[in-house]
């Protein structure tokens, strides 16, 4: 065992004895390597530690580190979100699957399509949408919607229906609506320049009845309008002629129009439909005042009854038409009904007062005589008529035209047509014609009355608005 030991001792003396000594220069290279191997040792150790710091994509499923290295804060925030939102739609599929969730969705559908409806919809000429109405409630039958839920909803959905109307009319209603317009633009002339009382005439047949006014000379010798004025049958030939037409004139008498006391009326037809438009806006309907002095002249008791009759008026409600009934109102001062009913206005809406016309300037009548007159203001006054249309003025007063036309013109009450039979020819007579005139009011008719001497007329006017004497064709 000793001499083992020896041994061991001299092998490792001879060892370190063998090994070389370095000379100086060569232990000079030894001490630089190795702090250029320590500087490289620092050098990996800081790489190592910024590439831990730097987010990888985790396409292995280890937060993009690797060998174990920790996951930073963004991922760990992106990771949530995707985790929230994840959990939140899982959610709704899972609500949306159940009954109460199909139920939503149906009535979340109905109610965007009924906002685009209401969007889209016109609303002045209804068509029931009956295919969009069928989609809604085969929907409704489709879905698992409760029973109550299914009425409300069709009953809703119905009730929006019937206010509605499709959102794309079909060419059908097109073309009926532009025909409408095409129509309303070619007719609507007349019904403007004549207070609507015309409907149906087009722009240019109206040209052509407005010519007349326009041509027209209210004297045969422009130079001397008063030439023949003692003469009233040469006078009237030749002065103040008609100078508009009404396609559908009409005289009017219980005689089938013929005898003494019928007037012409401008379409009486067109009276009737114009009162019923009128009652639609809430304005009077048909009304007429006749002042008729035919009796004055006469002994009452001796005239035959057919003569008694109110000629005019007992005729003028059937011309109109018999869906309309016109308030007449009968004006005669020399008879009292007290003692005998006067024939012919007993009728229904035909009303008999016992007094006449008079002018608001004449202070020539006597007391007992004014019991027995009135102006034309304080009749309409009386009667609860201010300010409403008058269809028909019609006057054969005995001469009483000439002093009262002034009070019926200034009125405030509008009168459509004035048939008034004149009596003699006065100085009076030219300002009466030329006041109509200025008025708005045109002549459509003209007639010799039976008397013998033929000194009287009748004369039928009619009123136009003031456009109708500025829109002449050229």
């Amino acid at each position: 065992m000793v001499e083992k030991k020896g041994d061991d001792d001299d092998l490792k003396h001879a060892e370190v004895k063998s090994t070389p000594v370095p000379s100086s220069g060569e232990s000079t290279v030894v001490r630089r390597g190795k702090k250029s191997a320590s500087k490289q040792q620092q050098t990996t150790d800081t790489e190592q530690k910024q590439k831990s710091e730097i987010p990888y994509d985790d396409d292995d499923g280890d937060g993009g580190m690797g060998g174990g290295q920790t996951k930073s804060p963004l991922l760990k925030a992106a990771s949530a979100s995707v985790t929230q939102i994840t959990s939140r739609v899982d959610k709704a599929m899972s609500f949306l699957s159940t009954d109460r969730g199909r139920s939503l969705v149906v009535l979340l559908s109905i109610s965007v399509m009924l906002v685009v409806i209401t969007v889209t919809a016109e609303w002045e000429h209804y068509t029931p949408p009956t295919s969009a109405k069928k989609a809604v409630t085969s929907a409704l039958k489709k879905s698992s919607l409760s029973p109550e839920i299914s009425q409300a909803t069709t009953a809703a959905t119905g009730n929006k229906a019937q206010k509605l109307r499709p959102a794309n009319p079909d060419e059908k209603f097109r073309t009926e609506r532009n025909q409408a317009k095409r129509f309303y633009k070619d007719y609507v002339d007349s019904r403007q320049e004549s207070f609507r009382f015309f409907h149906g005439i087009s722009n240019e047949d109206w040209q052509r009845m407005k010519h007349g006014v326009l041509t027209h000379r209210n004297h045969k010798y422009e130079d001397n309008p008063y030439a023949n004025l003692d003469d009233p049958s040469r006078w009237y030939k030749q002065n103040f002629d008609p100078h508009f037409s009404c396609m559908h004139e009409r005289r009017i008498s219980n005689f089938n129009g013929r005898g003494d006391g019928g007037k012409w009326v401008c379409d009486p037809h067109r009276i009737g439909n114009h009162a019923v438009r009128r009652g639609k806006i809430g304005i009077n309907g048909c009304l007429i005042y006749s002042f008729d002095y035919t009796l004055a002249v006469d002994d009452y008791r001796r005239v035959p009854d057919r003569l008694k009759s109110a000629r005019f008026e007992s005729a003028v409600n059937e011309a109109i038409g018999s869906d309309v009934k016109c308030e007449i109102h009968v004006f005669d001062p020399f008879h009292d009904p007290r003692e005998e009913p006067r024939p012919g206005v007993e009728g229904d809406n035909v009303y008999f007062h016992p007094w006449g016309l008079v002018s608001s300037t004449d202070d020539s009548l006597s007391e007992e005589d004014a019991k027995h007159y009135k102006t034309f203001q304080e009749t309409v006054a009386m009667l609860g008529h201010e300010r409403h249309l008058i269809d028909i003025l019609s006057l054969d007063c005995a001469g009483c035209e000439w002093k009262t036309y002034r009070d019926w013109l200034n009125t405030k009450n509008n009168i459509g047509q004035i048939l008034v039979e004149v009596h003699g020819s006065p100085k009076e007579a030219i300002s009466f014609f030329t006041t109509m005139q200025e008025k708005g009011y045109v002549t459509f008719h003209k007639e010799s009355t039976l008397s013998k001497d033929g000194c009287c007329y009748e004369y039928s006017f009619l009123r136009m608005h003031k456009k109708f004497f500025k829109n002449f064709p050229e």
